[in-house]
């Protein structure tokens, strides 16, 4: 019996032993996967002459050897074989963060607009993460390619990088043109409160820009938190009724972080324009602030002369609850000449029955 499982053992080592001799010499491809095939086979089956699955299934399985696998695929993205440079593009995905010493040859692919595989280095190095933060600034170059594609790539690929992409993102920002623009503010916003460097020059942006930039750039700001609301807070100051309007709505969108800008949101009630007493009104609903001060105000916004915003108040009021001065409110809205809140005044009333 012993004899027997000496042999078997040989043997397997025999077998291993050839299959390195068939390789590169390279001891780490003698290591085998979950499937039992070593590196050397499975980075062979990324070429020219396998199935489609027989090479779709090696990009996988080439994950589990890491950053050993690197200095192979980075070969093969050279290769006359489009195919081949695909799938050895795809194995570097799966392998992510191990695959930070592709991260030059990938951002030579990326750079190159006439490259078949441009969009697919891209996706590649976002799926590294901030080991390629490297190539921030090409991404953000890449951001005015007038193509959704690269444009979505590059965007998704930046704020996986985190904070460390924003100074790149913020040179973007000044950049005169809508698209580039709009990707910008959209990884900002993922990137969320990391983000907050970029403030300064989104509040710029808002100032200075037309209604679409604007409107993203005050998206963006709500996205990012906390560390916005000084600067929503004295948007809610500006002289224009636009920055004002974007800066309650903003407030709003950021629910209950936005708290600390209650004060600015119950002044905000009483603007001159109806549509920033509207979304003052929903935001600090929005923040569960509704209660002392800011009950008060929202009461009084309930003879507001504009319809929406008596309407609003309803919601509002709706929402915070039970009280007896919200009871007393909504039963002198219901002779509201306004049918809509009428309507919604006996609603609110109901769920309280």
């Amino acid at each position: 019996m012993r004899f027997c499982l000496t042999c078997v053992v040989l043997g397997l080592v025999v077998w291993t032993r050839s299959a390195v001799a068939q390789g590169t010499g390279d001891d780490a491809w003698a290591a085998v996967d979950d499937s039992g095939k070593p590196l050397a086979v499975l980075i062979g089956q990324l070429k020219p002459g396998h199935t489609l699955q027989q090479r779709l299934r090696a990009a996988e399985a080439i994950a589990v050897y890491g950053r050993t696998a690197v200095p192979y695929l980075i070969e093969l993205l050279q290769s006359d074989d489009r195919r081949t440079r695909y799938y050895a593009c795809l194995a570097l995905t799966r392998l992510g963060p191990n695959a930070e010493a592709a991260v030059a040859e990938l951002m030579r692919i990326a750079s190159d607009l006439d490259d078949p595989m441009q969009t697919d280095a891209v996706f590649a190095l976002g799926r590294i993460g901030p080991a390629a933060n490297a190539s921030a600034p090409l991404l953000c170059r890449l951001l005015r390619v007038k193509s959704d594609r690269i444009g979505q790539r590059a965007c998704a690929a930046l704020a996986a990088f985190g904070s460390s992409s924003v100074p790149p993102l913020v040179e973007s920002l000044a950049v005169d043109d809508s698209t580039t623009c709009k990707y910008a503010c959209a990884a900002l916003r993922q990137i969320g409160p990391d983000a907050e460097a970029a403030v300064p020059a989104l509040v710029a942006m808002i100032k200075a820009s037309d209604s679409e930039r604007r409107d993203s750039g005050l998206l963006t700001l709500a996205e990012i938190g906390p560390g916005a609301i000084d600067a929503l807070v004295c948007l809610l100051q500006s002289e224009e009724s636009r920055q004002r309007r974007g800066a309650a709505m903003a407030l709003g969108r950021m629910g209950t972080a936005a708290e600390p800008a209650m004060t600015a949101l119950c002044e905000a009630t009483t603007d001159p324009d109806p549509d920033v007493r509207f979304w003052a009104v929903k935001a600090l609903a929005e923040t569960g602030a509704l209660a002392d001060v800011a009950l008060g105000y929202v009461i009084r916004a309930s003879r507001d002369e504009d319809a929406d915003v008596r309407w609003q108040v309803v919601l509002a009021l709706r929402k915070s609850g039970e009280r007896n001065a919200s009871k007393r409110t909504l039963r002198e809205l219901l002779a509201d000449v306004h049918f809509s809140v009428r309507t919604e005044a006996e609603a609110a009333l109901a769920d309280w029955q």
